[in-house]
């Protein structure tokens, strides 16, 4: 119970207000909004002042050089790409009101002022100063240095000043900043753009309203007139209409229009513009966009949903930002359309301007409470805006019913999470008592290890502990963890045909494409049935170990299946391939030529995606190798997947001793070395398959590969 509740704490958040977010070199912002923005001072025609802004969300993303961050309305951060510092290190963040992202650190300003930080910088001192500022209103980042924007208009940097990047020290009057590679800039409340020595010349801009940097020398600015001027690329915004956001990096100038449209000029010298197809949606084919963020390499695009798309180079995964979810949205379930992530005791009227954000149609938003009379005619009360969001209140535009508001945990409809509600989670999990339409999904805290969403006594006990840190004070995750859509049609095909489903998994070029099975009753079923329940040699691709509570170490395996060249074969071609094979190894039964494989020392090739337990989760090779014929079975086999039973057990679960020298084992013996930073605390996937010849595997011979969480 104490694991579960471990990794149940890992999605719980702190409930907070948010407002802005920054990019890769430079940040724009706004969700209902304490961040600094230009506006016309009403003492001077053409002075500019410090102000709140309530702008339609933009900027609760940020782009960096190989990761991106997404700011949820509820003050967490979510985070897309390569962890090679250790800048995606986010997932704990609460109370966030504004995020940058620079080369190598992820910075984020909390609601009291104060500053959070990961990844790396120059040097210890650096990441120490970033750390204590305070009165921050907001921040940015370069290569390797870090500026912050003060309430007072003062300004702070710390990091690399090889370039003069950190000397701000005499700027006062500053309403924003944003940084290059090797330069900072701030717009000045009269409009003027003052910078660091190795910043570009920007003394033709005249007097501007809002400013972008980043690379190594790219500044764009907005003019009072509306018009956007840059170091470069800002003819292709000419006649674009009124631009609501920008930015500009090396990868070019890019800006999201008043209509939603997408409007740039790309670097094709440095990301090719097919490369610039590879979101979900064609770049030109964009018209909910509300504000956008540029990396080195790639461009991420916030949409009015709150969900985001990417586009450039993804070689290390930061275009991969499709589970991004920062605003509330409403959840279309068999059982009835629901409005979730909104946090647990905001009033409407602060839901109904989160909501504004991402409806369409006619008619104001209103909240009622639906029930029946003694005549059991239908009835609708109407709610005020200072009550609080609770369970069971119905979202309405105009005539139209939008969903019931979802608190998790509030199964009583109060807005709370209190003891009362877990008695009812107790009673209504054992038939003992009936909850219906928003209050039945409140209850429904956890999902099963297939994904459904249920209440009953297998879940009852993680849901009741889950309950008990709301009641101490922890309130509960609001947001569901968002899937990428992959893996939804294929879990949903796979567990019609057989309830036994518990995973999929599908590698990219390769024929690997299978559920995971596991069945509780008979541990080795699936080592000789199909997922159809059919009797073969071939088996199935299955799980070691149910998932409840979910183990540190997941193991998963298949047999090698040679003459077909299915289930897990391809995983020595995978094998071979990184090691200079240009053949497979097994020349009797395949001998096929092997091209066109994924490269290992390609990041995004070494993270693969399963969906496993209940979650779509991404997961990077640290070690891969193939024991040989004739080993000890209990060293390898035994160590390598946790054994849990049995006379020879070797339980590691909770022994921090022991697994730290199984990680440190698992890299000693890897054939390539990886750059993978990983550690006994990490969660991991073993996936391994028999040796290339039939005889070695039944002597001990196991090709495996070994992987850790990294979302």
């Amino acid at each position: 119970m104490k694991k579960a509740i471990a990794v149940l704490m890992a999605v719980l958040f702190v409930a907070a207000a948010l407002s802005a977010c920054g990019n890769g070199d430079d940040v724009i912002d706004l969700e209902p909004s304490q961040a600094p923005v230009a506006t016309p001072d009403d003492s001077s025609g053409t002075g500019l002042s410090l102000s709140v802004s309530t702008g339609d969300g933009m900027g609760m993303i940020a782009a960096g050089d190989i990761h991106s961050l997404g700011l949820r309305t509820d003050g967490s951060v979510l985070s897309a790409g390569h962890s090679y510092y250790g800048q995606r290190e986010v997932s704990d963040w609460r109370g966030i009101k504004y995020i940058a992202a620079g080369k190598t650190v992820s910075i984020g300003v909390k609601d009291d002022g104060t500053v959070v930080a990961a990844g790396t910088m120059p040097d210890d001192a650096s990441l120490q100063a970033i750390l204590g500022w305070s009165d921050v209103i907001m921040a940015d980042a370069g290569n390797n240095h870090a500026a912050a924007l003060k309430s007072d208009g003062t300004v702070v940097a710390t990091g690399d000043n090889s370039q003069g990047q950190c000397d701000v020290s005499s700027w006062k009057d500053i309403i924003k900043i944003a940084c290059g590679a090797n330069f900072t800039i701030g717009l000045t409340s009269a409009g003027e753009i003052v910078k660091t020595s190795a910043a570009p010349d920007v003394s033709l801009f005249g007097p501007v309203v809002d400013i972008a940097a980043g690379g190594q020398g790219g500044v764009a600015a907005k003019t009072e007139e509306g018009a956007i001027v840059a170091t470069s690329g800002a003819e292709a915004l000419a006649g674009a209409g009124e631009i609501v956001s920008f930015d500009i990096n090396d990868c070019g100038l890019v800006a999201v229009t008043a209509e939603g449209k997408v409007v740039g000029s790309i670097n094709p010298e440095l990301v090719p513009e097919e490369d610039f197809s590879w979101g979900t949606t064609p770049l030109g084919d964009i018209n909910d966009a509300v504000a956008l963020s540029a990396g080195e390499k790639h461009v991420v695009v916030m949409l009015k949903d709150g969900t985001a798309t990417a586009y450039g180079s993804n070689d290390d995964l930061q275009c991969d930002v499709s589970r991004f979810n920062l605003r509330p949205y409403i959840e279309e379930l068999d059982i009835g359309n629901f409005v979730r992530g909104l946090e647990q005791g905001m009033t409407l009227s602060a839901a109904r301007e989160h909501l504004a954000k991402i409806v369409s149609g006619e008619g104001d938003i209103t909240f009622v409470k639906l029930g029946v009379d003694g005549e059991g005619n239908p009835t609708e009360t109407p709610c005020v805006d200072t009550d609080i969001v609770a369970s069971g209140i119905t979202v309405k535009q105009g005539e139209e019913a939008l969903g019931e508001i979802v608190i998790l945990g509030d199964l009583d409809g109060d807005g709370q999470v209190t003891d009362a509600d877990k008695t009812l989670m107790t009673d209504y999990s054992k038939g003992a008592a009936a909850l219906t339409g928003g209050l039945r999904r409140a209850a429904a805290i956890v999902r099963d290890v297939h994904g459904n969403i249920v209440c009953n006594e297998d879940t009852i006990e993680a849901n009741t502990a889950i309950m008990d840190l709301a009641i101490a004070g922890t309130p509960i995750e609001q947001f569901d963890a968002k899937t990428s859509g992959f893996y939804d049609e294929k879990m949903a095909a796979a567990r019609t045909q057989n309830g036994d489903a518990v995973g999929y998994i599908t590698l990219a070029r390769t024929n690997i494409d299978y559920p995971i099975m596991f069945d509780a009753t008979g541990k080795w079923y699936y080592n000789d049935h199909t997922p159809e329940k059919t009797a073969a040699d071939s088996g199935s691709i299955y799980a070691y170990y149910y998932g409840e509570p979910k183990p540190q170490n997941i193991v998963v395996t298949g047999h090698n299946s040679r003459p077909s060249g299915t289930m897990f074969h391809q995983l020595h071609h995978i094998q071979e391939f990184n090691l200079g094979e240009t053949n497979c190894a097994q020349k009797r039964y395949c001998g096929m030529e092997l091209t066109n494989l994924p490269d290992l020392t390609v990041y995004s090739n070494r993270v693969w995606k399963l969906f496993i337990y209940g979650e779509e989760t991404q997961w990077e090779l640290f070690s891969m190798y193939e024991t040989e014929a004739g080993c000890d079975i209990y060293d390898t086999l035994n160590d390598n997947v946790w054994w849990r039973w049995g006379n020879n057990a070797r339980v590691k679960e909770g022994n921090a001793e022991l697994i730290k020298a199984w990680v440190e084992k698992q890299v000693q013996l890897t054939s390539i070395p990886f750059d993978t930073q990983v550690d006994e605390n990490d969660n991991f996937l073993t996936i391994f398959v028999c040796g290339n010849e039939h005889a070695d595997s039944n002597e001990g011979a196991r090709l495996y590969f070994f992987l850790k969480q990294v979302d």
